[in-house]
């Protein structure tokens, strides 16, 4: 018989007809005990996540998991409670209850997170989670929780348990819970604390500084758009934007693919000086350091604006852009959908969701690439959610992914465009995997029938789809009466190929099926409604578009530091009115070597690389497209001029043996591409260069011999500049100069 309550305490077992409060006693004790171990295990854990977190912590992460992990302890200790009694003896009662309740609890714990390294990390995933030895594995796991509790109730029975019995009384967990409670209550109150590479100016921006939105749509060509002229009806609501707004025809990205083509819209500066790419898969700060002094890096459009007072915030499910790749930096708060967020690296979260994954894996699940989530977090943000300073102007940075390959739009919006015949089970049955893309690249594997009719259809729902979350975005601006006080430029990264050329994707060149990008801006203070501009315009150019008009909105113009003396790009807004101006007549892109991604085609031989199907592709490309002539330089030192007038589909090159006026343009091409890449990497170097910060010659006593030495080289005039004007120290973007 179990023994009974003495000296006013409850028994660990009743006896059939004992009074139920000793069971509720026990029951309640046990309730305290699991909620209380539970509740400081998740506190610890929050605080670890936090730490490791790599962009911006909310301290209301513990009150956001709060109730789930005293849930779990209540049911922990629940069941602790109802099997103990049937486990114990007079020496346990003797040792008291707490202890041997917190060491159930902690050996079930134990139990859990054992079995679950085991078999999400210790064993091969090719082995069944039911075959002989998994399960022999499993109950190994087991075997050694029970002698961990084994090992904590001799140590309550001993001498020394007094001082567990202590702790795990009922008046001692009330207090921790309460301490728990508290602990939740002020991390509501403490403000969300920025990323930690981010800056933050503790001065208020200039009054009348506008929001800024900027949205990049993945992957999204520009003659898919109906503003652009598409016949399908992909994109009503970028067509009612357009309609709003300035739309430019002639926008480029200054690469093909996402890692380069972002870098240069968040720097301002082309692949040849940011050399983010291939060869080196991310942005870096650019800082180097001599005798502990180190020098700029590369200013962001995040940066920028951050220092200017703004509340900058990046959404996106990307995998380029991420803190890995340093797309993220300047960003004080960042929603990257591709890392774990804060509550997903919790154990208990993770438990359950390995959990669901298995009991629901036939399940098939949403075909959203994620514009659904990053529009609700981007909305949420908007309306003020938390870390949401209203008090400063916004820069909201969305990417959205859905015309990324493979195409899979959402089952509502997969069949809006499918050819005559083609199913939708049809169309989602077609291969889309990397391999397969690879292996047409290769030309071992070709199209099937109809295939690629299909697979313009799938890109188009896709990018309809993605428009119809677009409108989300830009309903809650109007709702919360933003939209009039925000410059709202939408674009696309790059483009995409479907195999006309034998190529599939984003990859191995710079056609203008690549690089031509929807570019529109709307801020109707400024820019009328309706207009399309011809004129060429850049990616590079969106940094200082975007510091132009702020500057003439709030007519405040700060010093002009190194970092953005060294901007490439220049300001669309005088091209983005009735009768603009054009602020260029080329652009410039550029492609790295890519043979660190050619090594992944599967036809590729490491033993016989000569024999590589696509070695001609391993080399660099560098492109300078004015309106009518498009120049390719090469890295393997081959030219290419396109007339375009004549050949707009880039089908044709002409011969780098010809003579003649078509010999003389191509060379002035070449020494224009040369000079203008010089003087951009000239200037960098004036102005940037390590070595300056060694000597100090950048320091504002030095200043005045930094525009000397500039003047020397004649890229200034000799009167000194005012702080409030920038200056060029390189040929503007244009062939035909003054003078020339």
């Amino acid at each position: 018989m179990a023994p009974q309550a003495r000296n006013g305490e409850y028994a660990l077992g009743a006896p059939r007809g004992a009074p139920p409060i000793h069971m509720l006693a026990r029951l309640g004790h046990g309730l305290l005990v699991g909620a209380t171990l539970c509740g400081c295990l998740g506190f610890v854990e929050s605080i670890l996540v936090l730490i490791a977190f790599p962009y911006h912590r909310d301290w209301a992460l513990w009150s956001q998991v709060m109730p789930a992990y005293f849930l779990a302890g209540i049911l922990l200790g629940a069941t602790v409670s109802w099997v103990l009694p049937w486990l114990s003896d007079e020496r346990d009662r003797k040792a008291g209850y707490g202890p041997l309740l917190a060491a159930g609890v902690a050996a079930i714990l134990a139990a859990v997170y054992l079995v679950y390294r085991l078999h999400a990390h210790w064993l091969s995933s090719a082995l069944p989670s039911f075959s002989l030895p998994a399960l022999a594995a499993t109950v190994g796991m087991l075997l050694v929780s029970a002698f961990a509790f084994g090992l904590a109730r001799r140590f309550a029975r001993s001498r020394y348990g007094w001082r567990l019995t202590s702790f795990f009384q009922p008046f001692t967990c009330y207090i921790v819970l309460a301490l728990l409670l508290l602990l939740a209550l002020i991390g509501r109150q403490l403000p969300v604390q920025k990323a930690s590479w981010s800056q933050r100016s503790e001065q208020a921006a200039a009054s009348g500084s506008p929001n800024v939105l900027l949205v990049v749509l993945d992957t999204v060509r520009a003659d898919r758009l109906g503003c652009y002229g598409h016949f399908r009806p992909t994109s009503p609501q970028l067509d009612a934007l357009a309609a709003e707004g300035v739309l430019f025809q002639n926008a480029f990205a200054a690469a093909p693919w996402t890692l380069p083509s972002h870098a240069s819209l968040f720097t301002g500066l082309h692949p040849t000086s940011h050399g983010a790419g291939w060869e080196d898969a991310r942005l870096e700060e650019g800082r180097a350091e001599f005798t502990n002094r180190k020098g700029e890096g590369f200013l962001t459009l995040a940066e920028e604006l951050s220092r200017r007072g703004y509340d900058t915030c990046a959404v996106a499910n990307k995998a380029w852009i991420t803190f890995e790749s340093g797309l993220t930096q300047g960003f004080q708060k960042v929603w990257d959908f591709r890392t774990p967020a804060p509550q997903d690296r919790f154990f208990l979260n993770i438990l359950l969701d390995r959990l669901q994954f298995r009991f629901e894996s036939r399940r098939q699940r949403p075909r959203d690439k994620g514009a659904k989530k990053i529009i609700d977090q981007a909305t949420d943000w908007l309306a003020q959610g938390r870390g949401r300073e209203e008090d400063r102007p916004f820069f909201l940075f969305v990417n959205l992914n859905e015309a990324h390959d493979p195409f899979q739009p959402p089952k509502s919006f997969a069949g809006k465009f499918l050819p005559e015949g083609i199913s939708v089970q049809e169309a989602q049955q077609l291969d889309q995997s990397t391999d397969r893309r690879k292996a047409f690249d290769c030309g071992s594997a070709d199209f099937v029938d109809r295939e690629p009719e299909t697979l313009h259809a799938l890109y188009d729902a896709e990018i309809r789809y993605q428009d119809q979350q677009l409108g989300r975005l830009f309903k809650a601006l109007r709702e919360s009466g933003l939209m009039e006080d925000t410059l709202v430029m939408v674009t696309s990264d790059h483009g995409e190929e479907f195999g006309e050329k034998g190529r599939l994707g984003h990859q191995l060149c710079l056609e203008d099926s690549l690089i031509r990008v929807p570019l529109i801006l709307r801020y109707p203070k400024r820019m009328r409604a309706g207009i399309q501009v011809s004129h060429l315009a850049s990616l590079v150019d969106i940094f200082p578009t975007v510091l132009d008009l702020v500057e003439q909105e709030s007519g405040h113009r700060p010093p002009v530091t190194p970092g953005l003396q060294a901007l490439e790009g220049v300001s669309l807004l005088p091209a983005a009115v009735e009768d603009g101006v054009p602020v260029r007549d080329f652009i410039i892109a550029h492609y790295a070597n890519p043979m660190a991604y050619l090594r992944t085609f599967p036809c590729f031989q490491a033993e016989q690389p000569e024999v590589f199907p696509l070695l001609d592709y391993g080399r660099t490309i560098t492109v300078l497209r004015g309106h009518d002539y498009k120049f390719f330089r090469y890295g393997d030192g081959r030219r290419r001029l396109v007339d375009l007038q004549a050949d707009p589909g880039e089908t044709q090159a002409l011969s780098e043996a010809m003579q003649g006026p078509q010999a003389d343009l191509m060379a002035r091409f070449d020494q224009r591409l040369t000079q203008q890449l010089n003087a951009y990497q000239q200037r960098r170097l004036i102005l940037l260069s390590p070595l300056y910060n060694l000597w100090g010659l950048t320091r504002r006593s030095g200043w005045r011999q930094l525009i000397q030495q500039t003047e020397q080289l004649g890229y200034v005039g000799s009167e000194e500049p005012k702080e409030t004007e920038a200056q060029s120290l390189v040929p503007p973007p244009f062939l035909n100069r003054p003078g020339e």
